[in-house]
């Protein structure tokens, strides 16, 4: 390759494929899924109680259980609408590492 050549600032990555994962490897995966799973459990108790405690509290504010009614779907709705887009754009950007990734070790 000449320097007047564009493509003479391309760089090609290899990456390695691993082979078979070790004890070490499978202990590590282990650990770290058991904390994903936690957190998300803890977080879902977490929401729960604060959609609770707000229930609570727009009750007691406004005097009235219909409005706490229509505030609590409300509230769902919304959160469900936040969850659904952000679980969207995770897998988007998964699979767009996996097509990086597999572009990479092509």
């Amino acid at each position: 390759m000449s320097p007047s050549d564009p493509t003479a600032s391309v760089h090609t990555v290899v990456v390695p494929i691993q082979g078979e994962a070790t004890t070490a490897d499978r202990t590590v995966q282990r650990r770290t899924i058991g904390t994903l799973v936690g957190s998300q459990v803890l977080g879902g108790v977490g929401m729960a109680s604060g959609i609770a405690v707000g229930s609570l509290l727009a009750e007691d504010v406004s005097g009235s259980a219909e409005v706490v009614q229509l505030l609590t779907q409300g509230e769902y709705a919304t959160g469900g609408g936040l969850a659904l887009a952000h679980l969207a754009g995770s897998l988007l950007l998964t699979i767009a590492g996996i097509a990086t990734f597999r572009a990479l070790a092509a």
